[in-house]
């Protein structure tokens, strides 16, 4: 009797512990599965991690970060957001080394020759594309980068270029600073003045002013181009560019894409002294907005009268009806306008011909609203900066 009730007891403790596993094996399916991800380690602590030394691991390590972008670990002077400084170092992993700058009175004290107080090494080659730099707004003591192009033959002595000011949209004032021209995303605004047929035909400066997040987040006044600070940034960093280069400043020009756009229109009515036309691409204006009242009042105060203007959107995109308000705004002071495509609901389909002949008649204010297919109808830069008449219309216009 004693040895049955024993097999008994036996029996269930073991049920038990089989039910208990059971439990847990079925309870451990229910907990979320380990996801690794690659860790790579940031010796310096700049947030940028070091592509040689890298781990996997389901929580972030200490001393490990999600990036690899940093290209000295061993300095954290020396990273992707780092301001690059003229010291023949590579500070923001950009792949250009901003030489260091050698002070001279002469072209004695150089390899190659003095310019405006700086060895500059005349076989050097200049470069085909944008070379960033940075210029510090006296207002706010913030260093601003921008990105320039030189043409070929922008040092030759008493060769004088025009110069274009190209305005970013709104995704770049809210992006990290090396985040700017990179990729296909609303870069088309600056790089197509850049591209080599152009530039073989219009040889131009081109200048790309970069108020990016960290700007902002300094300083909230610099959120937009036309506000006080951000105007008088741009007005001191022309003033610089044209003490400091062969700019032919009877053809200095403003583009810009959607708050580009916007700023085109703002500072050419700001700086109209200085600008021989602007280009505003999808101008992101509403007619009920201020900055929509503020360049309202000066096309009514007749500013506009010696600022040429051809703008570009498409007619489904928001910022049409700004830009035909103001263009009946033009009209209304007397200033022969001109529709090439389209206008709200009416269809003017000008020929290549009838373009050129507006221009050669000396025409200067165009509106043209595009009505391709598609899906974003904010990007009129893409098809606007290949059409040759643009460039053949603007590099005619002159401040006299």
């Amino acid at each position: 009797m004693k040895e049955k009730a024993l097999f008994l007891l036996l029996t269930s403790a073991l049920l038990f512990a089989s039910c208990s596993n059971n439990e847990q094996s079925s309870n451990s399916d229910d907990e979320p599965s380990c996801q690794e991800q690659t860790w790579y380690q940031d010796a310096d602590n700049d947030g940028f991690g070091n592509e040689e030394n890298q781990l996997n691991s389901c929580i972030q390590p200490d001393g490990y970060v999600p990036n690899n972008d940093d290209c000295d670990d061993t300095n954290n002077l020396i990273h992707p957001d780092a301001p690059e400084v003229q010291n023949n170092i590579d500070d923001n992993c950009d792949g250009i080394i901003e030489p260091a700058v050698i002070e001279c009175n002469s072209d004695s004290e150089c390899a190659g020759v003095c310019l405006n107080n700086v060895c500059v090494d005349i076989s050097t080659p200049v470069p085909s594309e944008f070379v960033k730099h940075y210029f510090t707004h006296d207002l706010t003591n913030i260093n601003i980068p921008y990105r320039f192009f030189r043409p070929q033959g922008a040092d030759t002595a008493n060769t004088e270029y025009p110069l274009i000011i190209s305005l970013h949209g709104s995704e770049f004032f809210v992006s990290p600073e090396n985040i700017f021209l990179q990729g296909d995303f609303a870069t088309y605004m600056a790089l197509a003045w850049i591209e080599e047929g152009n530039q073989e035909e219009y040889p131009a400066y081109v200048l790309a002013p970069n108020l990016n997040s960290s700007i902002i987040g300094e300083n909230s006044d610099y959120l937009g181009w036309g506000t006080n600070i951000s105007s008088d940034f741009i007005e001191k960093l022309l003033d610089f560019i044209i003490q400091n280069e062969n700019i032919d400043e009877s053809r200095i020009y403003i583009t810009g894409h959607s708050t580009g756009g916007v700023g085109a229109w703002q500072l050419g009515s700001k700086m109209h002294d200085k600008i021989a036309a602007i280009v505003p691409l999808s101008n992101a204006f509403t007619p009920s907005s201020p900055t929509f009242d503020e360049v309202a009042s000066q096309i009514e105060n007749d500013i506009f009268e010696n600022l040429p203007v051809w703008s570009f959107n498409h007619r489904a995109d928001d910022g049409s009806p700004g830009s035909r308000a103001l263009f009946e705004a033009l009209s209304n002071k007397g200033y022969n306008t001109i529709n090439t495509h389209w206008v709200d609901n009416v269809e003017y389909n000008l020929s290549e011909n009838d373009i050129r002949t507006h221009i050669e008649a000396g025409e200067k204010y165009f509106q043209t609203e595009y009505s391709y297919a598609c899906s974003n109808c904010h990007y009129a830069m893409d098809v606007a900066l290949k059409a040759p008449l643009l460039f053949e219309w603007l590099f005619k216009q002159k401040k006299e």
